[in-house]
């Protein structure tokens, strides 16, 4: 019996390339020089390319993050920027200098799929690229498209950046990103500091109502269709209280199409995490909500160390053109 090796997390059925390993004829792979085997000559590409195949999966496998493979299974057409990264992928410098080609980068992956390469039509399509951002030493964000082709007019209209995240999650301001919401006149807001039992940074947020299902809120920009938000909070009854006030963690998508989430909790005297996750569906969302209810008439909840985080596929809204 042979030997086998099994790379740890790599499933073929869902990190190998969904299109089969098959050209149209007359779509020839360029001049490539291999160590070892010395210069391949240009040749047709109609029964597979099986070595730029196998390792644009692993250029994406061993990427980090790590980037999937578009779940699409149309083979991407001669001339396109994927069918060029897999050709020249088993050059030893991958990729030659080109417009998809940076220091630093994948060559050419990054561009073709982990920033969701489209080939535009006649008819407009939504595309959409999602960035995990893991670290927090950047100085900006940039949003870029890029025209491939050369000369080719490309009409581009309706851009939205949504950053997934709320202003002042751990509450060291107060109430300066949040508000009193649904029975506002009733919603006691208390910042508190000094008692050593905030979860994250110095300060939490301690919210009293008079009535039931007072909140505080925060409104963000319009979320995106396709992606799934996740809103979170650490939440406790107030020290020396004998009462477990029941509360809720809420995500709204404003307006348009009825998407929400209500997930209700019961505070202890212990920190709790409670999370709340809304897939958006449709587009036509003015902005999100994040909200948090004391249900109870006359309870108070501790809040601190909220969250909110989206995350879709980054080739979510690509395909390569049938």
């Amino acid at each position: 019996m042979s030997a086998s090796n099994r790379v740890p997390g790599f499933l073929p059925s869902t990190n190998g390339l969904k299109f089969a390993n098959h050209y149209d004829r007359g779509n020839n792979y360029p001049v490539i020089t291999l160590p070892v085997v010395g210069t391949i000559v240009s040749h047709d590409a109609e029964k597979g390319l099986c070595g730029g195949f196998v390792f644009t999966v692993m250029d994406l496998f061993m990427r980090d993050p790590r980037f999937m493979p578009s779940p699409v299974n149309v083979t991407p057409p001669a001339g396109s920027a994927f069918f060029d990264y897999i050709t020249q992928r088993p050059s030893p410098l991958g990729l030659v200098a080109g417009p998809y080609c940076g220091p630093g980068d994948i060559p050419g992956i990054i561009a073709v799929l982990g920033r969701c390469h489209q080939v535009a039509g006649a008819s407009w399509s939504r595309v959409q690229a999602t960035l995990h951002v893991a670290a927090d030493d950047h100085t900006g964000l940039r949003a870029e498209v890029y025209v491939d082709t050369v000369a080719a007019p490309l009409q581009i209209d309706g851009a939205r950046l949504v950053p997934a995240g709320l202003a002042d999650a751990s509450f060291e301001r107060g109430l300066a990103s949040w508000r009193p919401f649904n029975q506002a006149a009733g919603v006691q807001a208390q910042r508190i500091t000094g008692s050593g039992h905030a979860t994250d940074g110095d300060a939490l947020l301690r919210i009293t109502s008079a009535s039931p299902n007072g909140s505080v809120a925060q409104d963000l920009g319009r979320p995106l269709s396709g992606v799934t938000y996740s809103f979170s909070c650490w939440v406790r009854a107030v020290p020396g209280s004998t009462a477990s006030p029941a509360g809720a963690l809420a995500l709204w998508g404003l307006d348009g199409t009825a998407e929400h989430v209500v997930v209700p909790f019961t505070a202890t005297a212990t920190w709790t995490l409670i999370t709340a996750t809304l897939d958006i569906q449709k587009d036509d969302h003015t902005g999100l909500r994040a909200e948090i209810y004391v249900t109870s008439a006359g309870g108070a909840i501790d809040v601190d160390g909220a969250c909110l985080t989206g995350a879709g596929p980054a080739m979510l809204a690509c395909s390569w053109p049938r």
